[in-house]
């Protein structure tokens, strides 16, 4: 096996988002301006997570698309929790 192709020897996972490329900021810019309509950001997104998702392929591990489509942080886990601590009186 050479050392770009063999495992190491333990389990890791991704915690946390990846961070957004820079085309798809732009193309949120873009979006802002009225230069690019919300069916053009979706085809820079799309090809943006599918880029994401074969390099985290190649490495094995994976993501889920909301993640680059988010446009805040916190992501799945904040959606999750939404609702679910006490409100003060």
């Amino acid at each position: 096996m050479t050392a770009s192709t063999r495992l190491p020897p333990f389990r890791a996972d991704q915690v946390g988002s990846l961070l957004r490329p820079a085309e798809i900021r732009e193309a949120r810019s873009r979006l802002e301006r009225g230069e690019l309509s919300a069916e053009g950001l979706r085809r820079v997104e799309d090809r943006c997570i599918r880029e994401a998702v074969a390099r985290q392929e190649a490495l094995e591990v994976g993501e889920e698309d909301v993640e680059l489509r988010e446009r805040r942080g916190g992501g799945a886990a904040s959606r999750d929790l939404a609702g679910a601590l006490p409100r003060k009186a």
